[in-house]
């Protein structure tokens, strides 16, 4: 039976995890690093849990756990320094390896300073027994073309990571030239996101509510 997910934020990006079961050999990974990416169109958390499983399925393992990294950045190493670690803490055999199923290499990691980066710690949790898998990009058995394959999904991942980059530096640029606010809003204030096409409304601040918002600094 797979126990409850252990749900992380940036504020707890280093803690290292308790709750996952002692004798876990099949893993779910999962990350969105913010709400609007975790919508049914986007590799939501349940999406990526649906075919995951799946491919779980497929390899005849049972998920013992889903380890979620919910509104983390894929460029946070802390989260794979996370799961690397506690890896090494739960070693397996040979013959009873575990391993970690995600959705595809931009759900596990978009590093842009450093290209070996995922691979370091894959490495790692490999030496500890632990295998890391892909259900959307699957090995073929051919080390020479797993191995390339596996270098153009980690660099196009970063390349994605920085065109968003580039892009949200683009927007800022926009909504100061409209006069928005830009950074932390002020006490008493909460920032406002308004989607151009439909004019919907998205408070910034959690637990805020349409409400609360009347007059917010971000309009």
């Amino acid at each position: 039976m797979t126990t409850q997910a252990l749900r992380l934020s940036r504020s707890d990006a280093l803690r290292f995890p308790t709750e996952v079961p002692n004798d876990a050999r099949t893993i779910i990974y999962r990350r969105v690093s913010t709400d609007d990416q975790a919508t049914a169109d986007k590799d939501s958390m349940p999406d990526q849990e649906r075919q995951c499983r799946a491919y779980a399925g497929e390899l005849r393992r049972v998920v013992d756990y889903l380890w979620d990294d919910e509104g983390v950045s894929g460029r946070d190493e802390s989260r794979l320094e996370r799961l690397a670690s506690w890896c090494e803490q739960h070693r397996r055999a040979e013959g009873e390896r575990g391993m970690i199923i995600a959705l595809k290499r931009d759900r596990w990691a978009r590093f842009v300073h450093d290209e070996n980066a995922s691979a370091f710690f894959e490495y790692r949790m490999r030496r500890a027994g632990w295998d890391v898998a892909f259900a959307l990009e699957r090995k073929t058995g051919n080390k020479t073309t797993d191995a390339i394959t596996a270098s153009l999904h980690t660099s196009m991942a970063a390349g994605e990571s920085e065109e968003k980059e580039r892009r949200a530096r683009m927007g800022m640029l926009k909504q100061a030239r409209l006069g928005h606010w830009q950074g932390r809003a002020p006490f008493g204030y909460v920032r406002v996101a308004v989607y151009e096409k439909s004019g919907q409304e998205r408070p910034l601040a959690p637990d805020s509510t349409p409400e609360t918002l009347q007059g917010a600094a971000a309009r």
